[in-house]
């Protein structure tokens, strides 16, 4: 007994010590997986709150038709300016885009060096555009304000669109007009 006391004695703080750094560890490993979970669990919801705004192109319409294929509300969709050629294709703002359904905006044509739209075209047949592919931009909220944006190429000559990307709003996509 007396040989166990001693070490004890010896030995005792220093085996503490030990247990108290193992149990340090396993704390900030919990915490950090916990805060890995925390974080994924808000990404769940965010998705399930997300709208996601893409387009159909189809010839025979007049424009494109705008699509929710998202889980959740589209507000405030913009569209940003089309440059091509020597015009500036303008989309109208759309208030609301419900899950799972189909809009079209209007919009007019206006010369690029004509930037007070004194004279403009509304409502053209975009089937006319001379060109191969062109890039849409759309901005649109969430219903809790967050801001995402959807990035399309158009190939108007094969009735062909390609979706590019999305997420949320970017600091390099300009503000559009308002």
């Amino acid at each position: 007994m007396p040989c166990l006391a001693q070490f004890f004695q010896t030995w005792g703080a220093m085996i503490q010590t030990v247990f108290l750094l193992a149990t340090l560890i396993v704390i900030i490993v919990y915490t950090i997986k916990t805060h890995q979970m925390k974080e994924a669990t808000v990404e769940q919801n965010e998705l399930q709150l997300r709208p996601c705004v893409i387009v159909s192109w189809e010839s025979d319409f007049r424009g494109i038709k705008f699509n929710n294929i998202g889980n959740s509300p589209a507000l405030n969709i913009k569209v940003m300016d089309i440059e091509i050629g020597k015009y500036i294709y303008r989309f109208e703002k759309r208030g609301l885009l419900m899950p799972n359904k189909t809009t079209s905006l209007s919009f007019i044509k206006v010369g690029k060096n004509d930037p007070e739209n004194t004279r403009y075209e509304s409502e053209i047949s975009l089937r006319l555009i001379d060109s191969k592919e062109f890039t849409i931009e759309i901005l649109y909220e969430n219903i809790k304000n967050r801001q995402y944006f959807s990035k399309l190429k158009v190939f108007p000559l094969v009735d062909k669109t390609e979706f590019l990307e999305t997420d949320k709003t970017k600091k390099y996509i300009k503000e559009p007009r308002k």
